[in-house]
């Protein structure tokens, strides 16, 4: 799982743990244990919601959010991984700190860099969502 490489970034969804749990149909499934995430924090939701009440971010707030993201998907790669899934629906926003909170990495890849071939990236190793 990929939420193990990045539990040191406060801008990646904490994840505590998993259990399995058995379904009616005798079948198990996995569950994760994670940090709750306010619906109403979600981009996508906020964008809808300022849109239709005709308000807008100011130029600060967006810079603040962009470089949030920006720098959280730096040290994504210095971890060597891909998201591969990031979209507002992905992304919660911290509404005190203007910080941006990724979540769902359930397409992520892991990032080879290669020395071989002068450190051409290479993504490998496909994560489903359980």
């Amino acid at each position: 799982m990929q939420l193990f490489k990045v539990q040191s970034h406060p801008n990646v969804l904490q994840f505590f743990g998993y259990y399995f749990y058995e379904t009616m149909y005798n079948t198990y499934r996995i569950a994760m244990v994670c940090e709750y995430m306010d619906s109403r924090t979600n981009l996508e939701h906020l964008f809808r919601k300022r849109k239709s009440g005709g308000q807008f971010w100011k130029q600060d707030e967006l810079e603040k959010m962009i470089v949030s993201i920006i720098s959280t998907l730096s040290y994504l790669q210095s971890v060597g991984i891909c998201h591969r899934d990031l979209k507002p629906a992905n992304l919660f926003l911290m509404l005190q700190t203007l910080e941006v909170k990724i979540i769902d990495f359930g397409e992520s890849k892991d990032y080879f860099r290669d020395s071989d071939d002068g450190g051409v990236g290479t993504m490998a190793t496909i994560r489903g969502t359980p």
